[in-house]
């Protein structure tokens, strides 16, 4: 059995000003989304089995955004919809397991 931690930062500027952050907050401003995740993952092979093996990976995440998630606004102002949370912060967590074959 072999194991590994990782950690991964991911840093996300967007090119163009975030149109509903101009009506909500009043002024123009670039999205920015930071990522952070720690990764456990376990590796087991069994005796005499080369070309197969199992796995089991963990990902605790942390996702932060630098505008706020609300309400998203048409180009004249008018609010018509809500945001997905998915553009905010919130905090991953995966687990994941399976079986890989080599050949």
């Amino acid at each position: 059995m072999t194991g590994t931690i990782s950690l991964n930062r991911e840093m996300r500027v967007y090119t163009f000003a975030d149109t509903n952050a101009l009506n909500a907050l009043g002024r123009a401003i670039r999205r920015k989304h930071d990522t952070d995740t720690l990764t456990l993952s376990l590796n087991y092979q069994p005796p005499n089995h080369d070309s197969i093996s199992f796995f089991l990976n963990y990902t605790l995440g942390r996702s932060r955004a630098n505008l706020p998630v609300g309400i998203v606004f048409s180009p004249d102002g008018i609010p018509i919809a809500f945001q997905s949370r998915g553009l905010g912060d919130f905090d991953p967590n995966y687990l994941t397991a399976g079986m890989a074959f080599q050949f």
